[in-house]
């Protein structure tokens, strides 16, 4: 006879699936929105997630044993969204700190999801093996990731993605888009797989007959686990993030302390070994890094190349600088609570200097520790740090008193968020770090039993009588509150599809590159706390085509500026500190102010508004003119000096050194104006080697590329630097 599951065996296996489906988050692109590899992983996971709690809140109200655990982790994540909360109260622009924008996804609203989604998991995952069967299923969600990576570098279609986009080459992005992105999923991937190939080879398989255990079959059940890392690693190096690799190393150095300092006899000097090999390998790095007027090679063909280069010269490393020294100064100036989260975009303007003056805007302080200074201020700092070390304390207890398969997973928790942990110090979150950080913390809550035995009390009154006088008493009450739980939790998942809907929708690429500002209309109306994308694109648009918008019909113009300056009203009431908007409404009403002149009141008042809110930052920037006067002498001692004069107004100047056909490679990132010449290695110079020179504000905004020709002239003095007004 066939038994008819149960309700909670029903709603069980509902959460299940939906957190199967959570995991496929980092799968999910959708090219027809205006960012394909963020938008729609938000959206997904945020529906997705929010079905999955409402299931879960039932099941909970219902049975009391997949309440949540006692958990200071879970505690200390839901502290750092209050402090998140409370700060996005006081800080420059409470829309942004909900809702973020297009480009990121992220805010409170995306982090309450994923600490929803913590709690499910942590309620609802009670045994050892289901938190493997998770972990197991993330990693071969990665698997597929890092094989879709393969298959394109190679020239491969992916099936369902088809000609998969790659704009970075000759790095990597698969269906995370950014090679950064990309580097992180693929290290917190490979350390959990190695992770699960621990466990195999710890619990292997029993011997017919006998009870002892049979080493091939350990290796043979840690073999698909072993080919996972080997996947993820290839998609790690393929990425070629220079955060991801210090992530790696800080995971690795994470196992080698443990076996330091908790191990024994010959695994323990093997770990000092290898601890004291990693330490000078980490200062020689630092001396390649900081080495002046070291060539960083460019290599396109080899995948560690970009990794081996990096040099504190290059523009990504300076605008990382300039950032955190920005943020550094914004949490000086709001130091309880910050400016809000996602508001970084306002600290850099108001405070970027230098580098920073030139570079490309940056939204993010590419530093976890100096982007929560600076947005929540030293409230959000405590509650962050307090979670990341309270989970580095539970998951080194865990491991050190675990048994041995156990402990497998453990380490590679451990390894995986100190990787993580460290890589955010260089780049920042995206969704797919976001479910790989939750999921591991979520894990080390459920090490917490192991770690701290004395400190965890039941979920309910021990016995079943306390249970049931607790629970029952009387049992209409717990009736009403599991319908009314019901009620509430269908009603705000219905809510929150509907409003991702929305959101979808609203994130439609009709409107990118739009030439009529009018095709921006039903964007910006489709979902207003994310509106200032769009609007932002409108200013430019109408800006960009106001000679072409007024001659083809003057009045039509006109209404279209009028409506252009009533959504300029709207974005500067949502975010008054975002120094982006008022400088595109600047350019817009002067640009309108040629034809209009009524219109020039409106532009000086933007400008002056923009310059207020980023004084170091060129309003109307220009595309800096190619460096002058190249020259090329030979000195005294036989080498070659190629000398330029520097042009007003550039952020650097690259040199760039090639043979032939051959692939060029960086040789100098100059950002003083007093830089203005540079001696070549003995036997190098003009004619057999090719020497070529561009200005630069950001990578994106660089000047045309002069050559320095062969001839080479007798020594005389290099060409004077031409100072940056």
């Amino acid at each position: 006879m066939m038994r008819i599951p149960v309700p909670e065996t029903l709603l069980r296996r509902a959460v299940y699936a939906g957190i199967a489906l959570v995991l496929l988050t980092p799968l999910v692109i959708t090219p027809q929105t205006i960012f394909p590899f963020v938008v729609g992983k938000a959206v997904w996971s945020r529906s997705v997630i929010e079905v999955v709690f409402a299931l879960w809140a039932v099941l909970a109200v219902a049975k009391p044993d997949y309440r949540p655990p006692r958990s200071w982790l879970l505690a200390l994540l839901g502290a750092g969204l209050g402090v998140a909360l409370l700060a996005s109260l006081t800080g420059a622009s409470l829309q942004r700190s909900l809702w973020s924008d297009y480009f990121r996804m992220q805010g409170v609203v995306d982090d309450a999801h994923w600490l929803a989604f913590a709690v499910v998991l942590a309620s609802t995952l009670r045994s050892f093996a289901a938190w493997r069967a998770v972990l197991g299923a993330a990693c071969a969600v990665g698997a597929a990731a890092a094989a879709a990576v393969v298959a394109r570098r190679y020239g491969f279609d992916i099936p369902v993605y088809g000609d998969l986009p790659e704009m970075h080459l000759p790095r990597m992005g698969g269906t995370l888009g950014n090679p950064t992105w990309l580097g992180v999923y693929m290290l917190a991937n490979l350390a959990v797989a190695l992770g699960l190939a621990a466990h195999a080879v710890c619990v292997g398989g029993a011997t017919p007959g006998a009870g002892g255990r049979r080493p091939a079959g350990r290796w043979l059940r840690a073999l698909p686990w072993l080919g996972a890392a080997g996947l993820h690693f290839w998609g790690l190096a393929l990425a070629g993030s220079v955060g991801s690799f210090v992530g790696l190393a800080a995971g690795m150095g994470f196992l080698v302390l443990f076996g330091a300092v908790a191990a024994r006899g010959r695994v323990r000097l093997l770990a000092a070994a290898a601890l004291v090999g990693m330490a000078l390998a980490a200062a020689a790095a630092g001396v390649r890094f900081t080495a002046p007027d070291r060539a960083a090679y460019w290599l396109p063909e080899g995948p560690f190349a970009r990794v081996l280069a990096v040099h504190i010269d290059r523009p990504s490393v300076q605008s990382r600088l300039a950032a955190w020294e920005a943020g550094l100064e914004g949490f000086a100036a709001r130091p309880v609570l910050g400016w809000g989260p996602e508001n970084f975009i306002v600290v850099f303007g108001r405070y970027a200097s230098g580098y920073g003056a030139f570079s490309g805007p940056q939204g993010r302080a590419h530093n976890t520790f100096v982007e929560v200074a600076a947005t929540a201020g030293a409230a959000g700092l405590a509650a962050w740090l307090a979670l990341w070390g309270f989970a580095f304390a539970t998951v080194w207890r865990a491991a050190a008193r675990a048994a041995a398969g156990e402990r497998a997973l453990a380490l590679a928790a451990g390894a995986a968020l100190a990787g993580l942990f460290m890589a955010g110090q260089y780049l920042f979150e995206t969704a797919a770090d976001s479910l790989q950080t939750v999921l591991l913390l979520a894990f080390a809550a459920r090490l917490e039993r192991t770690a701290f035995p004395g400190a965890r009390g039941p979920r309910l009154p021990a016995g079943p009588a306390a249970r049931r006088e607790a629970l029952c008493r009387p049992a209409r009450v717990r009736a009403g509150l599991a319908a009314a739980a019901l009620a509430l939790t269908i009603a705000a998942a219905a809510a929150g599809l509907a409003t991702h809907q929305r959101i979808f929708a609203a994130a439609s690429d009709r409107a990118v590159g739009a030439v009529q500002p009018e095709d921006l209309a039903e964007a910006i109306d489709g979902f207003g706390p994310l509106a200032n994308t769009w609007r932002m694109a409108l200013f430019g648009a109408v800006a960009e085509g106001w000679p072409r918008i007024v001659a083809e019909d003057g009045a039509e113009a006109r209404r279209v500026l009028e409506w252009a300056a009533r959504e300029g009203e709207a974005a500067v009431r949502a975010e008054p500190e975002e120094w982006r908007i008022h400088a595109s409404l600047a350019r817009m009403f002067a640009a309108a102010a040629r034809t209009e002149p009524d219109r020039a009141g409106a532009a000086a008042r933007f400008l002056a508004s923009a310059r207020a809110l980023a004084p170091a930052r060129a309003v109307f920037e220009t595309v800096p003119e190619p460096p002058s006067a190249l020259a090329a002498r030979r000195l005294a001692d036989g080498r070659t000096e190629l000398g330029w004069r520097w042009p007003a107004g550039a952020g650097y100047v690259v040199v760039t050194e090639s043979t032939g056909d051959g692939p060029e490679r960086f040789i100098l990132h100059a950002y003083d104006p007093a830089r203005t010449s540079l001696v070549l290695p003995e036997g190098r110079a003009p004619g057999a080697w090719r020497y070529r020179i561009k200005a630069c504000l950001h990578p994106g905004s660089c000047s045309a590329v002069v050559q320095w020709r062969g001839a080479v002239g007798r020594a005389g003095p290099a060409p004077a630097p031409e100072r940056r007004r």
